[in-house]
């Protein structure tokens, strides 16, 4: 893997872009774009101008362009494995990695690019991009609750998260997966004990990163099973304002919703939860 890019000094350098393949790459690439053409040297429409290189060197060695910025996708289930490079000179460094639904929208797409991108044009270093395989580990943790709740599928998740916290303690995708895996444990066994586990690692989690999507819907899903309802309406809610597309947390807040229209028989609520059940469909049929 790269190694992480540390402090970079993009002052009067010309930096060019190249394109992002694979699904939502074209919008990544032009985020990038957008965010680069405020602070740097940024050679406009680069990533079209270069669409037939695929090496970063090529561009370096012909001198066209003192920085290079680049990306990999890599699809598991609904979810992108997001990892930008800068390359200067001989190196290829992680400029910074994520996970963004295939789903997602154009705002948590740029917010998730500009944390990283923005602290290291201000010369921070950046010190929580996740390494590659982690991410990817994570992701395949959450794949097995795509489908049928199981015992068995549950466990292997845990298995994956379990793995992610071991070799990736200081990010939060490991606490959020085992705080979602121990909630469904905990509804698969009956037994509320997973509940308690559940709540030590959405804290963990919440400590490293309060404002992570995977963990404020980790949070509602814990606080609903806990009969918290309003808690849990919150914490969607919390979500939704970070990421109006994500699925989990449109259909987990209807499902919370769903309780609060039997016990009140508002018609508005359950107006609510078709309008997001209905949008839900159209950004992920």
């Amino acid at each position: 893997n790269p190694l992480s890019a540390g402090i970079i000094d993009f002052r009067n350098k010309v930096v060019a872009v190249l394109p992002i393949k694979g699904p939502r790459g074209v919008d990544i690439t032009r985020y990038v774009e957008q965010l680069l053409a405020h602070q740097t040297q940024y050679i406009a429409g680069s990533s079209a101008l270069h669409a037939s290189i695929e090496n970063p060197q090529k561009l370096l060695s012909s001198k066209k362009a003192d920085l290079v910025i680049s990306g990999e996708l890599v699809e598991v289930g609904r979810y992108l494995a997001v990892r930008i490079f800068v390359s200067q000179d001989q190196n290829k460094r992680q400029l910074l990695s994520g996970i963004v639904a295939k789903s997602a929208s154009k705002k948590y797409i740029q917010d998730q690019l500009e944390g990283g991108i923005y602290t290291l044009l201000n010369e921070n270093p950046q010190t929580d991009s996740a390494d590659w395989q982690i991410l990817q580990r994570f992701l395949r943790g959450m794949r097995h609750f795509e489908g049928e709740r199981t015992e068995q599928a549950i466990l292997h998740g845990m298995a994956e998260f379990q793995g992610v916290i071991g070799n990736a303690p200081n990010l939060v995708y490991g606490y959020a997966g085992m705080c979602f895996a121990s909630v469904e444990q905990s509804i698969e066994t009956s037994s509320k004990s997973y509940l308690e586990e559940a709540g030590r690692y959405c804290d963990k989690g919440y400590k490293i990163t309060p404002n992570s999507l995977f963990i404020k819907v980790a949070l509602g899903n814990l606080a609903r099973v806990k009969g918290e309802f309003a808690e849990a309406r919150e914490h969607y809610l919390q979500a939704l304002r970070i990421e109006p597309n994500s699925i989990p947390a449109i259909q987990k807040y209807s499902e919370n919703q769903l309780r609060e229209f039997l016990k009140s028989h508002d018609p508005a609520v359950i107006e609510d939860i078709k309008n997001r059940l209905t949008f839900a469909k159209t950004i992920e049929p």
